[in-house]
């Protein structure tokens, strides 16, 4: 698992299982991706329109790469000659089973995905940008899952009662996260990386604490900033 950038800054992550690699979400600049892209990627997957999540999907497209999403974000996002995954259609990709789900988010048409390496058995999902997450996984190894903002936080911020409005409606929440990974099926589960927390609304070390006391799995998060990633890619 490969955390290039998860802010509102902008999101991208990369899966690899040792074979091949899958991208999920293109929200920095196209030449900052192609740092920290490698050269084995099967498929890149767009969760949905916003910018920090999809700026470079159209660059990735004209340069010849495999590119997923909703027809309705592509359809947000102008894109001509996508390749369509509708919500509920799985496909195959190399060594890889992508799985999309419907997801609560508000725009066009979101998505999450459970993506499986048929080289490795893992499993992983990556679920960013949504209010509620209303599924059943089992046998899941990795967990990419947002981690917005903690409403006590939230409550006591400056910010517009409508800004909070739009938060509690499109972003998950810190208590919604433990409630859902409390009532999954864990027996498998390696990792949880904690994505997108909010600048302000938000507390990275305690946010850890509280999802690795209730589920007993290895937390992280993904907050470091793309230029610090790179920079240290570059040194290795």
């Amino acid at each position: 698992i490969h955390i290039v950038a998860s802010s509102s800054a902008g999101n991208c992550v990369i899966v690899n299982d040792g074979v091949s690699s899958i991208m999920l979400d293109a929200g920095l600049p196209y030449r900052k991706i192609l740092k920290a892209m490698p050269i084995d990627i099967q498929m890149v997957l767009i969760s949905h329109e916003h910018q920090d999540h999809s700026k470079s999907a159209k660059e990735l497209l004209r340069r010849g790469y495999d590119v997923g999403m909703s027809k309705g974000t592509a359809d947000e996002l102008d894109l001509k000659g996508y390749t369509r995954l509708k919500s509920f259609e799985q496909r195959e990709t190399g060594g890889w089973l992508i799985v999309p789900f419907e997801v609560e988010h508000d725009c066009a048409e979101p998505l999450g995905f459970l993506i499986e390496s048929k080289t490795t058995g893992g499993k992983c999902v990556f679920i960013v940008d949504s209010a509620i997450v209303d599924y059943d996984f089992t046998g899941v190894t990795h967990y990419l899952i947002e981690c917005n903002y903690a409403e006590e936080i939230l409550a006591k911020s400056e910010h517009k009662e409508w800004l909070k409005d739009r938060i509690r409606g499109s972003h998950f929440s810190l208590d919604n996260l433990k409630t859902f990974l409390c009532t999954s099926d864990l027996s498998k589960t390696e990792a949880i990386y904690l994505l997108h927390l909010s600048d302000s609304n938000s507390d990275e070390k305690r946010f850890i604490n509280e999802v690795q006391a209730v589920t007993g799995v290895p937390v992280y998060t993904g907050q470091r900033d793309y230029n610090d990633v790179l920079q240290s890619r570059s040194m290795v």
